[in-house]
């Protein structure tokens, strides 16, 4: 008989103990997940305004040059700086090149230089056959110069151009790979 008492306190401890121990684990997973709450849902001070489905435009004497789209974005009036998601990119060149639509998963807009900057699976074609993919390019608006020193891969209607650094102006239509170029040529690729 007292050994049997002496199990029942033993098994009595035990149970106290794990539910003791499961008690704790249960706070501490609360705890975590209400701090993690707390500081995904408090807004970037540095954040002024946000919004979804955003489209900005510019026109050069009554010409449309470039539009921007972008799924959201936040502006910042301290930075002058729209961070973008999601963007859709176009150039509008003059002469039979067509337009350039850029694609990326992210990038930034600085308002006062009018400097487009994307970012993450970075990719560019025009209506003429011209393409190239990057991980990050920036594109001057006022030059109408792409400009990156990322690696990328450049196609224009035969040729096929990989280095690192990429500098194409709109304008002019001329593009120059910086370094570490290799180019290949199909000869029975037919232009259009």
């Amino acid at each position: 008989m007292a050994n049997s008492l002496y199990v029942r306190r033993l098994l009595g401890l035990f149970v106290l103990l794990g539910v003791s121990a499961l008690l704790l684990v249960v706070f501490r997973y609360f705890s975590r997940s209400s701090q993690h709450q707390k500081n995904v849902a408090a807004p970037a001070t540095s954040v002024d305004l946000a919004l979804k489905s955003l489209h900005f435009t510019e026109s050069v004497s009554g010409r449309k040059a470039w539009e921007l789209f972008a799924s959201q974005g936040d502006y910042s009036r301290a930075a002058d700086r729209s961070t973008l998601k999601d963007i859709r990119f176009v150039v509008l060149r003059s002469g039979k090149g067509g337009p350039v639509t850029v694609t990326a998963k992210r990038g930034e807009y600085l308002h006062a230089t009018k400097l487009v900057t994307l970012m993450e699976e970075v990719a560019a074609k025009g209506e003429d056959g011209l393409s190239f993919d990057t991980s990050r390019i920036s594109y001057d608006t006022e030059g109408r110069i792409f400009k990156t020193s990322a690696p990328v891969r450049f196609v224009d209607g035969r040729l096929s151009v990989e280095g690192v650094g990429l500098e194409l102006n709109t304008a002019t239509q001329k593009a120059h790979i910086q370094r570490q170029v290799v180019a290949t040529i199909y000869p029975g690729k037919n232009e259009k």
